[in-house]
């Protein structure tokens, strides 16, 4: 933490996350130890925040490529920036095609959609971090996940 405020990254940047309050207590004597200063909010369910929910199920369609129920869900999230017209049109495609949603996404010639390079955009992005989450570790992963996605816009 301290190199990442050397190298001028603002403290409200930064976050730990841990799985219980407890774990974090010693994280939180260091840092007062340190000078450094922090927020700990630990009565908040995190699970029930509505953007840690569309993360959620970002990762979930990424873990399950080839599922098109949650790849139609993921679509629907606003930071992805696909319109939900477009989103109807590639599963309605994908029926009368036979056709899995995720290669519709990356052909469906003749369909007019007005979010086109978002679309094979989020189809590129899902192999991507795909190959990312079955090679890299977790946090360079996520890391990866929530810069390339706009979730921070």
């Amino acid at each position: 933490i301290e190199n990442k405020i050397a190298q001028g990254i603002n403290v409200s940047e930064i976050a730990i996350l841990g799985r219980r309050n407890t774990d974090l207590l010693e994280i939180a004597r260091a840092l007062q130890r340190k000078n450094i200063p922090f927020v700990m909010d630990a009565d908040q369910d995190i699970f029930s925040d509505i953007h840690i929910q569309k993360l959620l199920l970002l990762f979930s369609s990424i873990a399950a490529v080839g599922d098109d129920v949650l790849l139609a869900k993921a679509m629907h999230i606003d930071f992805l920036r696909i319109m939900p017209l477009d989103t109807y049109k590639l599963l309605q495609f994908s029926k009368q095609e036979k056709k899995s949603l995720f290669d519709t996404l990356i052909d469906h010639t003749g369909i007019i959609l007005e979010t086109e390079e978002k679309v094979l955009s989020f189809a590129h992005l899902l192999s991507v971090w795909k190959i990312a989450a079955e090679n890299k570790p977790l946090d360079d992963f996520f890391i990866q996940v929530i810069h390339d996605s706009g979730f921070r816009e």
